[in-house]
């Protein structure tokens, strides 16, 4: 991703902005975070991006 790719989402667009972002990987995905758990339907997406060769 390039710097100009980046976008600011507010409290109540997190949600579809990382799903958009984990289903857009094409190559690889880095996800850098504070928080211990994900939600259930976040981790089922990175999971599908894993299958499809995405290294994540």
């Amino acid at each position: 991703m390039a710097d100009n790719d980046l976008r600011l989402a507010f409290d109540d667009e997190i949600d579809s902005a990382i799903l958009g972002v984990i289903r857009g990987a094409k190559e690889y995905l880095y996800i850098v975070t504070p928080f211990i758990t994900m939600w259930g339907h976040v981790k089922d997406e990175l999971l599908l991006a894993k299958q499809k060769g995405v290294r994540v």
